[in-house]
């Protein structure tokens, strides 16, 4: 996950609250037992860093802090990521 949060957040509440209502099943994502990695940005402007650390703790996730990265945008400078790429191939490759 890329700049996850679990958390309603007030100054988008109504876009929010079209896709996100309460939160999230955890003993169910932990049950899938599938890698779970969290990349976050040390200074995203709308996901809060150590809320989404907080996550991590919630599902059993491995956590990726990327320094000044923004929101991963290409404006933010991630027109690629390879460090994503990096994440995916080995979370899977033995599998």
């Amino acid at each position: 996950m890329v700049a996850a949060w679990d958390w309603l957040m007030e100054d988008v509440k109504e876009f929010h609250e079209t896709f996100f209502k309460g939160g999230f099943d955890y003993k169910e994502i932990k049950k899938k037992n599938v890698p779970l990695v969290i990349i976050n940005s040390t200074n995203d402007p709308w996901i809060d860093f150590n809320k989404s650390r907080g996550v991590v703790n919630k599902i059993g996730a491995k956590f990726i802090a990327v320094e000044k990265a923004g929101h991963f945008r290409e404006k933010d400078g991630y027109k690629e990521f390879p460090k994503l790429n990096e994440v995916i191939q080995e979370a899977f490759e033995d599998k």
